[in-house]
């Protein structure tokens, strides 16, 4: 079976406020390397929060499909490699397009993204941990068992 499972919120231990704080500073805060510094920063001092290879079967094929962007590509499979998860890594937002000010529109976005990599990778399984990319997947791909993994349960809430 083919499974995928996000990065940040899934595979990693994440943060939901730091990225509305950083996405909220690239706004108003002129210095954006700085920013990119900070970022990095973050993703090189996660935790794993679940082992992908606890969630699969021998004989499954793992990826992972995330949406952070190109400055974090070295700092990613370098975190990725020391921690052993090898899988192979998509990265949905290559030339950094995604705007993440407005959370719900760039979750659809992402969602969308994700579908395609999904149906063209022949993905039956993906791991989550954004209600509004679960909801969005699981709408274009009805065949797709998409699971949320320790967001939010309630999509009216929101």
């Amino acid at each position: 079976m083919r499974i995928s499972f996000d990065l940040d919120g899934v595979i990693t231990n994440s943060e939901k406020w730091f990225f509305g704080m950083l996405s909220t500073m690239r706004t108003v805060h002129a210095n954006q390397d700085l920013l990119d510094a900070i970022e990095i920063l973050y993703y090189s001092t996660r935790s794993v929060r679940h082992n992908p290879y606890t969630l699969m079967a021998s004989g499954d094929e793992g990826f992972i499909i995330t949406a952070r962007k190109p400055i974090s590509r070295a700092v990613t499979d370098e975190w990725l490699e020391t921690h052993g998860i090898l899988l192979p890594v998509v990265y949905i937002d290559q030339h950094d397009t995604i705007d993440w000010s407005d959370y719900k529109e760039a979750s659809s976005v992402s969602g969308k993204r994700k579908a395609d990599i999904i149906q063209s990778k022949g993905i039956l399984t993906h791991f989550d941990n954004n209600p509004f990319i679960v909801s969005e997947i699981r709408e274009l791909l009805p065949s797709v068992s998409v699971i949320l993994v320790g967001g939010e349960p309630c999509l009216s809430s929101m």
